[in-house]
């Protein structure tokens, strides 16, 4: 694969997965912001969780959901991996 391509161990069994930016879905990170917060909020998911769930620390959940920074693009597929896979 050619372009914004990056290896991402979870894609394949043998640890060799390509993730290329095209793969990832376009959506604005407030929107995922927003949408973690509402799944986090119906599923009634402490903050700590989320982080656990998404392999990141409580205090970056924690800053996310209080828009000091915004989740990089891998942090932003997973987000939306876990979102659908309870959806």
């Amino acid at each position: 694969m050619r372009g914004n391509c990056y290896p991402h161990p979870s894609l394949s069994p043998e640890g060799r997965g390509k993730i290329c930016q095209t793969q990832v879905q376009k959506v604005s990170y407030m929107d995922i912001i927003a949408k973690l917060e509402k799944y986090r909020l119906e599923n009634k998911i402490p903050q700590q969780e989320v982080a656990i769930k998404l392999g990141v620390a409580f205090s970056t959940v924690n800053r996310w959901l209080n828009r000091k920074a915004k989740p990089n693009k891998i942090q932003s597929y997973h987000i939306e991996k876990l979102i659908k896979r309870k959806s």
